[in-house]
């Protein structure tokens, strides 16, 4: 399910841009680029995690758990920005701070770390 969202959410916003910002027409250039975002906050993230495991194994559940905490009000105030742009940038924020995870997401699962 973990994986399922985001192309939830992002098939959501593509239907959700189109409808309120009518005449933007590269909103999928500009949420590339958002993406592009979560990624480097899931990596950085990870880095983070795993670093503060060392001193506490519940940073690892503790992380990720905050990021999508703090991408919600984002995410709000992205579905009542009046302009493109401002509403791109919110997104591209919540994005940078809800991505955050552990790096090593297959390892953990499988229970081999």
């Amino acid at each position: 399910m973990r994986y399922l969202t985001p192309q939830y959410v992002c098939f959501f916003f593509k239907v959700y841009f189109a409808r309120v910002f009518p005449h933007e027409r590269h909103f999928a250039a500009w949420h590339a680029l958002a993406l592009l975002g979560g990624g480097a906050s899931a990596y950085l993230g990870g880095l983070v995690a795993d670093r503060w495991q060392a001193n506490n194994p519940a940073w690892l559940a503790w992380l990720p758990a905050l990021g999508g905490l703090a991408a919600v009000p984002l995410l709000v105030l992205c579905l009542q920005a009046k302009t493109f742009s401002a509403a791109m940038g919110l997104l591209a924020a919540a994005y940078a701070v809800g991505e955050v995870r552990r790096r090593n997401v297959a390892l953990w699962s499988s229970g081999r770390v």
